[in-house]
Protein backbone atom coordinates (compact mmCIF):
# COMPACT_ATOMS: atom_id res chain seq x y z
CA UNK A 1 0.00 0.00 0.00
CA UNK A 2 2.71 2.12 0.53
CA UNK A 3 4.41 1.76 -2.59
CA UNK A 4 1.29 2.38 -4.44
CA UNK A 5 0.77 6.12 -2.59
CA UNK A 6 4.66 6.40 -3.08
CA UNK A 7 4.30 5.73 -6.98
CA UNK A 8 1.04 8.28 -6.88
CA UNK A 9 3.31 10.99 -5.81
CA UNK A 10 6.10 10.07 -8.21
CA UNK A 11 3.79 10.89 -11.16
CA UNK A 12 1.78 13.59 -10.04
CA UNK A 13 5.67 15.81 -9.47
CA UNK A 14 6.97 14.82 -13.05
CA UNK A 15 3.30 16.08 -13.97
CA UNK A 16 3.74 19.58 -12.99
CA UNK A 17 7.11 20.45 -13.71
CA UNK A 18 5.76 19.80 -17.20
CA UNK A 19 3.31 22.00 -17.02
CA UNK A 20 6.27 24.87 -16.17
CA UNK A 21 8.07 24.71 -19.41
CA UNK A 22 6.82 27.91 -21.45
CA UNK A 23 8.65 31.38 -19.85
CA UNK A 24 7.23 34.08 -20.90
CA UNK A 25 9.68 37.11 -20.45
CA UNK A 26 12.86 35.28 -21.49
CA UNK A 27 15.73 36.93 -19.69
CA UNK A 28 18.65 36.18 -23.08
CA UNK A 29 17.99 38.93 -25.20
CA UNK A 30 20.49 37.28 -27.48
CA UNK A 31 22.69 40.00 -27.24
CA UNK A 32 26.28 38.32 -27.28
CA UNK A 33 26.93 39.20 -24.35
CA UNK A 34 28.36 36.95 -21.56
CA UNK A 35 25.12 36.58 -19.84
CA UNK A 36 23.34 36.99 -23.24
CA UNK A 37 24.85 34.66 -25.57
CA UNK A 38 23.37 34.76 -28.99
CA UNK A 39 20.74 31.93 -29.70
CA UNK A 40 19.94 30.31 -32.91
CA UNK A 41 16.81 31.93 -34.39
CA UNK A 42 15.30 29.12 -34.63
CA UNK A 43 15.55 28.51 -37.85
CA UNK A 44 18.56 26.53 -37.82
CA UNK A 45 20.55 29.88 -40.07
CA UNK A 46 22.83 32.44 -38.58
CA UNK A 47 21.75 36.35 -39.10
CA UNK A 48 23.05 37.63 -41.79
CA UNK A 49 24.36 40.84 -42.48
CA UNK A 50 23.46 41.22 -46.38
CA UNK A 51 19.77 41.41 -47.28
CA UNK A 52 18.23 40.93 -43.66
CA UNK A 53 14.61 40.45 -44.07
CA UNK A 54 12.81 43.90 -44.61
CA UNK A 55 9.34 43.64 -43.33
CA UNK A 56 7.94 47.05 -43.90
CA UNK A 57 9.06 49.24 -46.40
CA UNK A 58 9.27 50.82 -49.83
CA UNK A 59 10.37 49.42 -52.99
CA UNK A 60 13.83 51.01 -53.74
CA UNK A 61 15.26 50.71 -57.84
CA UNK A 62 18.48 51.30 -59.73
CA UNK A 63 18.14 51.72 -63.11
CA UNK A 64 22.11 51.96 -65.06
CA UNK A 65 21.91 55.33 -67.85
CA UNK A 66 24.45 55.54 -70.92
CA UNK A 67 24.31 58.26 -73.39
CA UNK A 68 20.85 59.18 -71.81
CA UNK A 69 19.07 55.76 -72.22
CA UNK A 70 18.91 52.73 -70.06
CA UNK A 71 21.92 50.54 -70.37
CA UNK A 72 20.55 46.72 -70.18
CA UNK A 73 22.82 44.03 -69.33
CA UNK A 74 23.71 41.19 -71.81
CA UNK A 75 22.17 37.90 -71.66
CA UNK A 76 25.14 36.13 -70.13
CA UNK A 77 26.11 39.64 -67.88
CA UNK A 78 25.74 40.06 -64.25
CA UNK A 79 25.47 43.43 -62.65
CA UNK A 80 24.87 43.66 -58.83
CA UNK A 81 23.73 46.97 -57.20
CA UNK A 82 24.40 47.76 -53.51
CA UNK A 83 22.23 49.53 -51.16
CA UNK A 84 24.57 49.92 -47.75
CA UNK A 85 24.30 51.99 -44.26
CA UNK A 86 26.52 51.61 -41.64
CA UNK A 87 24.48 48.12 -40.21
CA UNK A 88 23.54 46.58 -43.43
CA UNK A 89 24.48 45.71 -46.69
CA UNK A 90 21.45 44.53 -49.25
CA UNK A 91 22.29 43.01 -52.91
CA UNK A 92 19.88 42.76 -56.31
CA UNK A 93 20.63 42.24 -59.75
CA UNK A 94 20.02 44.49 -62.90
CA UNK A 95 17.21 42.59 -64.40
CA UNK A 96 16.57 42.17 -67.98
CA UNK A 97 14.57 45.28 -68.13
CA UNK A 98 17.72 47.48 -66.90
CA UNK A 99 15.89 47.99 -63.21
CA UNK A 100 17.50 46.35 -60.20
CA UNK A 101 14.26 46.45 -57.17
CA UNK A 102 14.30 45.71 -53.43
CA UNK A 103 11.92 46.41 -50.80
CA UNK A 104 13.81 48.48 -47.72
CA UNK A 105 13.36 50.70 -45.21
CA UNK A 106 15.97 53.54 -44.51
CA UNK A 107 18.79 55.38 -45.92
CA UNK A 108 21.42 54.03 -48.01
CA UNK A 109 24.23 54.79 -49.96
CA UNK A 110 24.18 53.03 -53.39
CA UNK A 111 26.96 51.52 -55.83
CA UNK A 112 27.70 48.63 -58.03
CA UNK A 113 29.47 45.43 -57.04
CA UNK A 114 30.97 46.06 -60.74
CA UNK A 115 30.42 47.86 -63.72
CA UNK A 116 29.85 46.97 -67.04
CA UNK A 117 33.11 45.70 -69.03
CA UNK A 118 34.51 48.70 -70.68
CA UNK A 119 32.34 51.52 -68.66
CA UNK A 120 32.78 52.99 -65.24
CA UNK A 121 31.19 55.23 -63.10
CA UNK A 122 31.46 57.27 -59.79
CA UNK A 123 30.62 55.11 -57.11
CA UNK A 124 30.68 57.82 -54.41
CA UNK A 125 27.43 60.34 -54.84
CA UNK A 126 24.47 58.27 -54.98
CA UNK A 127 22.42 57.73 -52.04
CA UNK A 128 18.48 56.55 -51.95
CA UNK A 129 15.82 56.65 -48.79
CA UNK A 130 11.82 55.73 -48.11
CA UNK A 131 11.25 59.57 -49.77
CA UNK A 132 13.94 59.09 -53.06
CA UNK A 133 13.86 55.25 -53.86
CA UNK A 134 14.75 55.42 -57.83
CA UNK A 135 18.40 56.15 -58.39
CA UNK A 136 19.85 56.24 -61.91
CA UNK A 137 23.52 55.69 -62.07
CA UNK A 138 25.43 57.12 -65.14
CA UNK A 139 27.89 55.25 -66.83
CA UNK A 140 30.82 56.79 -68.85
CA UNK A 141 32.79 54.69 -71.63
CA UNK A 142 36.45 54.13 -70.91
CA UNK A 143 38.64 56.65 -72.72
CA UNK A 144 41.28 54.87 -74.77
CA UNK A 145 44.85 55.53 -75.34
CA UNK A 146 46.03 55.48 -78.68
CA UNK A 147 49.84 56.52 -78.13
CA UNK A 148 52.26 55.92 -75.47
CA UNK A 149 53.61 52.94 -72.83
CA UNK A 150 52.86 55.26 -69.89
CA UNK A 151 55.87 53.53 -68.08
CA UNK A 152 57.74 56.61 -67.12
CA UNK A 153 58.34 60.49 -68.02
CA UNK A 154 58.56 60.92 -71.80
CA UNK A 155 57.02 57.53 -72.22
CA UNK A 156 53.52 58.64 -70.95
CA UNK A 157 50.16 57.84 -71.82
CA UNK A 158 48.84 60.65 -74.45
CA UNK A 159 45.42 61.91 -73.69
CA UNK A 160 44.10 63.90 -76.12
CA UNK A 161 40.31 64.44 -75.03
CA UNK A 162 38.91 64.99 -71.95
CA UNK A 163 37.61 61.99 -70.35
CA UNK A 164 37.21 58.86 -68.15
CA UNK A 165 40.12 56.42 -68.12
CA UNK A 166 41.55 53.41 -66.01
CA UNK A 167 45.02 53.21 -64.58
CA UNK A 168 45.91 49.03 -63.76
CA UNK A 169 48.21 49.14 -61.00
CA UNK A 170 49.79 45.97 -61.08
CA UNK A 171 52.19 46.09 -58.49
CA UNK A 172 53.04 48.06 -55.63
CA UNK A 173 54.79 51.26 -55.86
CA UNK A 174 54.63 50.89 -59.77
CA UNK A 175 53.01 54.31 -61.56
CA UNK A 176 51.63 54.81 -64.43
CA UNK A 177 52.23 57.99 -66.52
CA UNK A 178 49.11 60.14 -68.25
CA UNK A 179 50.02 63.50 -70.60
CA UNK A 180 46.92 65.73 -70.94
CA UNK A 181 47.54 68.83 -73.54
CA UNK A 182 44.92 71.44 -72.97
CA UNK A 183 43.05 72.49 -76.42
CA UNK A 184 41.32 76.06 -74.92
CA UNK A 185 41.14 77.79 -71.85
CA UNK A 186 39.54 77.00 -68.56
CA UNK A 187 38.87 75.08 -65.45
CA UNK A 188 40.33 70.86 -65.51
CA UNK A 189 39.84 68.74 -62.87
CA UNK A 190 41.47 65.82 -62.50
CA UNK A 191 39.22 63.35 -59.97
CA UNK A 192 40.21 59.44 -59.02
CA UNK A 193 37.04 57.93 -58.40
CA UNK A 194 37.86 54.83 -56.27
CA UNK A 195 34.77 53.52 -54.15
CA UNK A 196 34.99 55.15 -50.17
CA UNK A 197 32.62 52.47 -49.01
CA UNK A 198 34.66 49.10 -50.17
CA UNK A 199 37.51 50.87 -48.34
CA UNK A 200 40.27 48.97 -49.90
CA UNK A 201 42.23 51.47 -52.50
CA UNK A 202 43.75 54.63 -51.67
CA UNK A 203 44.94 56.39 -54.84
CA UNK A 204 47.93 58.94 -55.12
CA UNK A 205 48.80 61.20 -57.91
CA UNK A 206 52.27 63.01 -58.65
CA UNK A 207 51.69 66.74 -60.66
CA UNK A 208 54.37 67.31 -63.27
CA UNK A 209 53.67 70.87 -64.72
CA UNK A 210 55.64 71.70 -68.16
CA UNK A 211 55.66 72.17 -71.64
CA UNK A 212 55.59 69.48 -74.91
CA UNK A 213 58.98 69.50 -74.75
CA UNK A 214 59.84 70.38 -70.63
CA UNK A 215 58.82 68.17 -68.25
CA UNK A 216 60.70 68.56 -64.73
CA UNK A 217 62.13 65.08 -63.60
CA UNK A 218 60.81 65.95 -59.92
CA UNK A 219 57.29 66.46 -59.51
CA UNK A 220 55.63 70.24 -58.45
CA UNK A 221 53.04 68.45 -56.32
CA UNK A 222 53.48 64.81 -54.77
CA UNK A 223 51.79 62.04 -53.45
CA UNK A 224 47.81 63.77 -53.31
CA UNK A 225 45.62 61.42 -51.41
CA UNK A 226 43.08 64.81 -50.89
CA UNK A 227 39.97 66.85 -52.54
CA UNK A 228 38.03 64.03 -53.40
CA UNK A 229 35.25 62.02 -51.90
CA UNK A 230 36.56 60.33 -48.37
CA UNK A 231 34.96 58.64 -45.32
CA UNK A 232 36.22 60.45 -42.04
CA UNK A 233 38.68 57.97 -40.59
CA UNK A 234 38.80 55.74 -43.81
CA UNK A 235 42.04 53.99 -45.79
CA UNK A 236 40.22 55.50 -49.10
CA UNK A 237 40.96 59.07 -49.86
CA UNK A 238 40.05 60.22 -53.83
CA UNK A 239 42.28 62.82 -55.07
CA UNK A 240 40.50 66.00 -56.58
CA UNK A 241 42.95 68.32 -58.25
CA UNK A 242 41.82 71.52 -60.29
CA UNK A 243 43.80 73.79 -62.68
CA UNK A 244 42.83 77.38 -64.30
CA UNK A 245 44.49 78.00 -67.54
CA UNK A 246 44.18 81.29 -69.21
CA UNK A 247 44.10 81.55 -72.89
CA UNK A 248 47.92 82.87 -72.62
CA UNK A 249 48.35 79.71 -70.82
CA UNK A 250 47.99 77.14 -73.30
CA UNK A 251 51.33 75.29 -74.64
CA UNK A 252 51.54 74.34 -70.79
CA UNK A 253 51.36 70.42 -70.62
CA UNK A 254 50.24 68.43 -67.68
CA UNK A 255 52.09 65.07 -67.31
CA UNK A 256 50.86 63.09 -64.16
CA UNK A 257 51.49 59.64 -62.68
CA UNK A 258 49.12 57.63 -61.00
CA UNK A 259 49.09 55.07 -57.94
CA UNK A 260 47.75 53.00 -55.30
CA UNK A 261 48.01 51.72 -52.00
CA UNK A 262 46.04 48.21 -51.49
CA UNK A 263 44.85 47.41 -48.16
CA UNK A 264 44.99 44.04 -47.74
CA UNK A 265 48.38 44.12 -50.00
CA UNK A 266 46.73 42.54 -53.08
CA UNK A 267 47.43 43.35 -56.71
CA UNK A 268 45.96 44.13 -59.87
CA UNK A 269 43.65 46.75 -59.11
CA UNK A 270 42.33 49.87 -61.02
CA UNK A 271 42.17 53.18 -60.58
CA UNK A 272 39.37 55.10 -62.77
CA UNK A 273 39.72 58.87 -62.92
CA UNK A 274 37.95 61.11 -65.11
CA UNK A 275 40.03 64.56 -66.34
CA UNK A 276 36.73 67.52 -67.46
CA UNK A 277 36.06 70.30 -68.21
CA UNK A 278 34.49 72.76 -66.08
CA UNK A 279 34.12 76.02 -67.45
CA UNK A 280 36.06 78.83 -68.68
CA UNK A 281 38.95 81.03 -67.38
CA UNK A 282 40.43 84.10 -68.41
CA UNK A 283 42.56 86.75 -67.02
CA UNK A 284 42.48 90.20 -68.52
CA UNK A 285 44.97 92.96 -69.78
CA UNK A 286 46.70 90.48 -71.75
CA UNK A 287 46.54 91.13 -75.76
CA UNK A 288 48.74 88.87 -77.91
CA UNK A 289 50.88 90.83 -80.50
CA UNK A 290 50.25 89.05 -84.42
CA UNK A 291 54.10 88.84 -85.38
CA UNK A 292 54.75 89.53 -89.10
CA UNK A 293 57.30 87.91 -90.65
CA UNK A 294 59.59 90.89 -92.70
CA UNK A 295 63.02 89.59 -94.00
CA UNK A 296 61.80 86.88 -96.22
CA UNK A 297 63.45 88.02 -99.53
CA UNK A 298 63.94 87.01 -103.53
CA UNK A 299 67.10 86.03 -104.13
CA UNK A 300 68.97 83.45 -105.71
CA UNK A 301 72.07 80.90 -105.14
CA UNK A 302 75.57 81.08 -106.77
CA UNK A 303 76.41 77.96 -108.29
CA UNK A 304 80.00 78.68 -107.41
CA UNK A 305 80.21 80.08 -103.57
CA UNK A 306 76.49 78.89 -103.03
CA UNK A 307 75.69 81.86 -101.60
CA UNK A 308 72.36 83.82 -102.06
CA UNK A 309 72.70 86.60 -104.57
CA UNK A 310 69.93 89.50 -103.71
CA UNK A 311 69.00 91.95 -107.34
CA UNK A 312 71.40 89.69 -109.06
CA UNK A 313 69.62 91.15 -112.50
CA UNK A 314 72.64 92.59 -114.54
CA UNK A 315 75.41 91.45 -112.20
CA UNK A 316 78.32 89.39 -114.10
CA UNK A 317 80.14 88.26 -111.31
CA UNK A 318 79.16 86.79 -107.76
CA UNK A 319 79.06 89.83 -105.01
CA UNK A 320 80.90 87.28 -102.65
CA UNK A 321 83.27 85.20 -104.94
CA UNK A 322 83.86 87.29 -108.17
CA UNK A 323 83.49 84.50 -109.87
CA UNK A 324 80.76 84.01 -113.48
CA UNK A 325 77.79 84.46 -112.01
CA UNK A 326 75.15 81.64 -112.94
CA UNK A 327 71.72 81.47 -111.23
CA UNK A 328 68.43 80.70 -112.03
CA UNK A 329 64.72 81.86 -112.07
CA UNK A 330 64.58 84.23 -108.67
CA UNK A 331 63.26 81.96 -106.27
CA UNK A 332 61.71 82.18 -102.39
CA UNK A 333 62.58 78.63 -101.43
CA UNK A 334 66.26 77.67 -100.99
CA UNK A 335 67.16 75.14 -103.02
CA UNK A 336 70.09 73.63 -101.54
CA UNK A 337 69.94 70.46 -103.58
CA UNK A 338 71.34 71.72 -106.27
CA UNK A 339 74.54 72.51 -104.22
CA UNK A 340 75.62 69.38 -104.05
CA UNK A 341 75.38 70.23 -99.94
CA UNK A 342 74.15 67.90 -97.45
CA UNK A 343 72.31 69.28 -94.16
CA UNK A 344 73.64 68.74 -90.75
CA UNK A 345 72.55 68.76 -87.21
CA UNK A 346 71.04 66.92 -84.42
CA UNK A 347 68.65 64.75 -86.44
CA UNK A 348 70.85 62.91 -89.09
CA UNK A 349 73.29 63.46 -92.54
CA UNK A 350 76.45 63.65 -92.63
CA UNK A 351 78.97 64.34 -89.35
CA UNK A 352 76.92 64.79 -86.47
CA UNK A 353 75.16 67.42 -84.42
CA UNK A 354 78.82 68.46 -82.62
CA UNK A 355 80.33 69.26 -85.87
CA UNK A 356 77.33 72.15 -86.61
CA UNK A 357 76.52 74.01 -83.57
CA UNK A 358 78.50 72.82 -80.41
CA UNK A 359 82.18 72.90 -79.16
CA UNK A 360 81.94 68.73 -79.26
CA UNK A 361 81.01 68.70 -75.83
CA UNK A 362 77.22 68.87 -76.33
CA UNK A 363 77.48 72.73 -75.41
CA UNK A 364 75.51 75.33 -77.88
CA UNK A 365 78.09 77.47 -78.81
CA UNK A 366 77.11 81.14 -80.40
CA UNK A 367 80.62 82.50 -80.92
CA UNK A 368 81.11 80.69 -84.15
CA UNK A 369 78.03 82.40 -85.86
CA UNK A 370 77.82 85.55 -87.32
CA UNK A 371 75.02 87.63 -88.75
CA UNK A 372 75.86 88.61 -92.54
CA UNK A 373 74.28 92.12 -93.06
CA UNK A 374 75.14 91.75 -96.60
CA UNK A 375 73.23 88.72 -96.84
CA UNK A 376 70.30 89.03 -94.27
CA UNK A 377 71.31 85.60 -92.98
CA UNK A 378 73.31 84.29 -89.73
CA UNK A 379 76.59 82.56 -90.97
CA UNK A 380 79.05 79.87 -89.57
CA UNK A 381 81.45 82.45 -88.70
CA UNK A 382 85.67 81.78 -88.59
CA UNK A 383 86.56 84.46 -85.98
CA UNK A 384 90.59 84.24 -87.39
CA UNK A 385 90.21 84.89 -90.48
CA UNK A 386 87.35 86.83 -90.07
CA UNK A 387 85.31 85.31 -92.96
CA UNK A 388 81.86 83.96 -93.34
CA UNK A 389 80.87 80.24 -94.11
CA UNK A 390 77.86 78.60 -95.10
CA UNK A 391 74.45 79.90 -93.92
CA UNK A 392 72.73 78.69 -90.57
CA UNK A 393 69.56 77.08 -91.19
CA UNK A 394 66.84 76.19 -88.97
CA UNK A 395 64.25 73.10 -89.16
CA UNK A 396 61.06 74.36 -89.23
CA UNK A 397 58.35 72.10 -91.21
CA UNK A 398 59.51 68.19 -90.42
CA UNK A 399 60.57 67.43 -86.52
CA UNK A 400 63.86 68.38 -84.68
CA UNK A 401 65.81 65.37 -82.74
CA UNK A 402 64.20 67.02 -79.64
CA UNK A 403 60.35 66.10 -80.24
CA UNK A 404 58.13 64.71 -82.47
CA UNK A 405 56.51 67.67 -84.10
CA UNK A 406 57.72 69.91 -86.71
CA UNK A 407 57.33 73.94 -85.30
CA UNK A 408 54.73 74.37 -88.24
CA UNK A 409 52.78 72.33 -86.44
CA UNK A 410 52.82 72.16 -83.03
CA UNK A 411 49.73 74.44 -82.47
CA UNK A 412 47.64 71.96 -84.45
CA UNK A 413 45.39 70.67 -80.48
CA UNK A 414 44.96 73.87 -80.61
CA UNK A 415 47.35 74.95 -77.88
CA UNK A 416 49.24 78.36 -77.78
CA UNK A 417 53.06 77.21 -77.93
CA UNK A 418 53.73 79.51 -80.61
CA UNK A 419 52.26 82.39 -78.43
CA UNK A 420 56.08 83.52 -76.41
CA UNK A 421 57.07 86.19 -74.44
CA UNK A 422 54.90 85.45 -71.35
CA UNK A 423 52.07 85.53 -73.78
CA UNK A 424 52.27 89.05 -75.19
CA UNK A 425 53.62 87.72 -78.89
CA UNK A 426 52.01 85.64 -80.99
CA UNK A 427 53.78 83.78 -83.92
CA UNK A 428 51.51 81.14 -85.68
CA UNK A 429 50.99 83.19 -88.44
CA UNK A 430 54.78 83.85 -89.08
CA UNK A 431 55.75 80.03 -89.02
CA UNK A 432 52.50 78.22 -90.12
CA UNK A 433 52.33 80.73 -93.33
CA UNK A 434 55.44 82.60 -94.02
CA UNK A 435 58.06 80.67 -93.50
CA UNK A 436 56.97 77.52 -93.72
CA UNK A 437 56.01 78.77 -97.03
CA UNK A 438 59.92 79.03 -97.93
CA UNK A 439 61.27 75.64 -96.73
CA UNK A 440 63.08 73.22 -98.41
CA UNK A 441 62.51 69.45 -99.27
CA UNK A 442 64.21 68.85 -95.82
CA UNK A 443 62.24 71.08 -94.02
CA UNK A 444 64.71 73.95 -93.41
CA UNK A 445 64.91 77.66 -94.08
CA UNK A 446 67.78 79.93 -93.52
CA UNK A 447 68.38 82.28 -90.11
CA UNK A 448 66.98 85.42 -90.50
CA UNK A 449 67.53 87.88 -87.19
CA UNK A 450 63.84 87.34 -86.97
CA UNK A 451 63.80 83.43 -86.85
CA UNK A 452 66.54 83.78 -84.40
CA UNK A 453 64.76 86.04 -82.11
CA UNK A 454 61.55 83.57 -82.47
CA UNK A 455 64.02 80.55 -81.92
CA UNK A 456 65.27 81.59 -78.83
CA UNK A 457 62.18 83.23 -77.36
CA UNK A 458 60.33 79.43 -78.44
CA UNK A 459 63.32 77.60 -76.53
CA UNK A 460 62.61 80.19 -72.74
CA UNK A 461 58.96 79.56 -73.35
CA UNK A 462 58.94 76.04 -73.61
CA UNK A 463 61.68 75.82 -71.32
CA UNK A 464 64.40 73.60 -73.68
CA UNK A 465 66.55 74.49 -71.31
CA UNK A 466 65.99 74.68 -67.38
CA UNK A 467 68.67 75.03 -64.97
CA UNK A 468 69.73 71.62 -66.05
CA UNK A 469 65.89 70.13 -66.12
CA UNK A 470 65.20 71.18 -69.39
CA UNK A 471 63.95 69.16 -72.30
CA UNK A 472 66.92 69.32 -74.74
CA UNK A 473 69.49 69.02 -71.36
CA UNK A 474 67.76 66.35 -70.85
CA UNK A 475 69.64 64.80 -74.16
CA UNK A 476 73.18 66.24 -73.10
CA UNK A 477 72.74 69.27 -75.02
CA UNK A 478 73.89 72.41 -72.84
CA UNK A 479 73.62 76.31 -73.59
CA UNK A 480 74.21 79.30 -72.20
CA UNK A 481 71.01 81.66 -72.02
CA UNK A 482 72.21 83.77 -75.23
CA UNK A 483 72.49 80.61 -77.37
CA UNK A 484 69.23 78.52 -76.67
CA UNK A 485 68.21 79.80 -79.88
CA UNK A 486 70.46 77.36 -82.05
CA UNK A 487 68.85 74.23 -80.63
CA UNK A 488 67.22 73.51 -84.19
CA UNK A 489 70.37 74.82 -86.36
CA UNK A 490 72.50 73.57 -88.50
CA UNK A 491 74.09 73.98 -91.92
CA UNK A 492 75.10 72.46 -94.93
CA UNK A 493 78.85 70.68 -95.61
CA UNK A 494 80.12 69.90 -98.55
CA UNK A 495 80.23 66.05 -99.47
Amino acid sequence: MKKIVSYLLLIFFVISLCSCGRIEDNPNDGSGDIDNPIVDPGNGEKPNPDNPPIEDGVEFSVSLIYNKKVYVPAKDEVIQVVWADDYSRHTETISSDGTAKKTLDGDFNVYLVNAPEGYSYNPNIYAADNDNPVVEIELFKLARISKGQGTALYKEYQMSTTGVYRATIKKALQKVYYEFNPSKAGYYVLETMVNIYEDSVNPKVDIYQGTFAYKPTVPSQSGLDTGGASLKGGFTKNVKWVVKLSEEQLGNVYTFAIYADSKSGVYPINVDFSVSYEGEHFIDNIVSKTMVAEQIHEYDICNACHMPVFDYEGLTNCPHCDKPLVVGTAINTPDFSATKYTFVNSDGGVGSYYNSTTNGTGLLVGAGFKYNEETGFWHVYDNINQTFGPILCAKITKPCAYYDESLNLIESHGNKNLTVSKGTENYKIFIEQSYAAICNSDGVCFVTMEMKEFLQKFSISQRLFFDGNGFVESTGVYAAEENQWLFACGYYVEN
